[in-house]
């Protein structure tokens, strides 16, 4: 009900601010259908026990789109029925919703809402992204106000004011909340440079986590202990820099700066009786506050031709992420490449490396290298009907407890739309 609820609300919030007669302009409704089937030879991308097994995912979705004079709204929203052929306690039904409507006021002035929703359930959903393992099911929602002003016909600033809250659930109840700003230009300094954007950014976040359960333990027998642990941060970044087109085919970009953050962390540890669950002394509260400095990195080139395209991308800051309670140092190393072997027939190869550090005053430390790469072809039978299959292997080296854990996973998969 929540999916349907979040989908009404987008798409009427998209459609509000037309006129009456304008509702009845082209709307655009595109229906699709996904299946994909895939082994997986770790299917929970553990170090100790790997399971492996077939995966069957049917995922019907659904894209809404309105142009009407100067207002833009689309919806996309669909659901993942996962099956698992042995270990059919997993079989979930994922849902995501992703809506957007954008206004434009003036010549000069845009501002727009966007939004999402989304229930999951892979442990390795946004590793490819993040280089993360998420605990449990998910549940996440964000939201986003934004606007654009055009300052001069070299110059352009937006702000963005974006809201976060996400829910792991099983083992340790994670609860992650932010907000964050962002400010951004642009500006043309071809003048000075051929084909040269001027880039500045701005941004804080104010980020609030809370491990409901972090762990449970037997010290003595008869007692049990539970700890939560919670952690609160502020960051402040500045980076800028540019990006240039060197040909109509290849471009570079390159941003660097630093930022500043300070954090809170407490514990509490209670102590229960075993099997009666009273609760026998009062809790034990330990707490502490540290700030620090780090360095922003964002680089990559692209290139775009007519059987070829490539890209390359480093980057290095700091970030709320889910999975980790709290802040985390991220650098990423990412590369693709794919070749069109005909008009109908693509091969892509793609990998990247994602090295994830926290250190805490309270509760472990985190030093996670995780490396995955990835080929496959993907065949066109038309505009709207398509064929992949893909081979990725993954590795995640947890260094701070020295530990490995490996993932293979084969899948095809078909994909269909309708027009209508």
């Amino acid at each position: 009900m929540v999916f349907f609820r979040t989908c009404m609300i987008i798409l009427v919030a998209g459609l509000l601010p037309l006129p009456l007669n304008a509702i009845a302009d082209p709307l655009k409704f595109v229906p699709a259908v996904r299946v994909k089937q895939e082994y997986n030879d770790n299917i929970l991308f553990e170090h100790s026990m790997e399971d492996e097994d077939f995966i069957t995912t049917v995922s019907p979705s659904f894209t809404v789109d309105q142009k009407v004079e100067r207002l833009q709204a689309n919806l996309k929203a669909g659901v993942d029925k996962i099956i698992y052929w042995e270990f059919d306690e997993l079989d979930a039904l994922d849902m995501d919703v992703d809506g957007k409507v954008r206004f434009q006021a003036t010549e000069r002035l845009g501002f727009g809402v966007k939004g999402r929703y989304a229930e999951d359930s892979r442990r390795d959903r946004e590793t490819d992204l993040t280089g993360l393992v998420l605990a449990g099911d998910r549940d996440a929602t964000n939201i986003s106000l934004f606007s654009d002003y055009l300052v001069s016909e070299k110059t352009k600033a937006s702000l963005t004011l974006s809201y976060s809250d996400v829910t792991i659930e099983k083992p340790d109840d994670e609860e992650n909340e932010y907000y964050k700003v962002d400010l951004a230009f642009t500006h043309n300094i071809s003048k000075w440079f051929d084909n040269t954007t001027g880039l500045l950014n701005f941004s804080y976040m104010n980020y609030d986590s809370d491990d409901r359960n972090l762990y449970s333990d037997n010290p003595w027998p008869g007692l049990t202990t539970k700890v939560n642990q919670a952690y609160a941060f502020d960051l402040w970044q500045m980076y800028a820099g540019f990006s240039k087109n060197i040909t109509e085919l290849f471009s570079v970009y390159l941003q660097a700066g630093a930022g500043y953050t300070r954090s809170d962390e407490s514990a509490r540890k209670r102590y229960f009786e075993t099997g009666t669950g009273n609760e026998l002394t009062a809790p034990t509260r330990t707490s502490s506050s540290d700030s620090n400095f780090n360095g922003v990195l964002v680089a990559g080139m692209d290139y775009t031709g007519l059987y070829y395209t490539a890209g390359l991308s480093v980057s290095h800051d700091a970030r709320g992420s889910s999975g980790v309670n709290g802040l985390v140092e991220r650098t990423s190393v990412s590369a693709n490449y794919s070749r069109k072997i005909s008009s109908e027939l693509t091969a892509t190869l793609s990998g990247a490396c994602h090295l994830n550090r926290t250190d805490r005053s309270i509760g472990a430390d985190e030093d996670d290298l995780t490396c995955s790469v990835r080929t496959g072809l993907r065949y066109k039978f038309s505009r709207d009907f398509t064929l992949s299959a893909y081979y990725r292997y993954r590795t995640l080296n947890e260094r701070e407890e020295d530990t490995h854990r490996y993932q293979n996973l084969v899948y095809l998969m078909v994909n269909k739309t309708f027009e209508l």
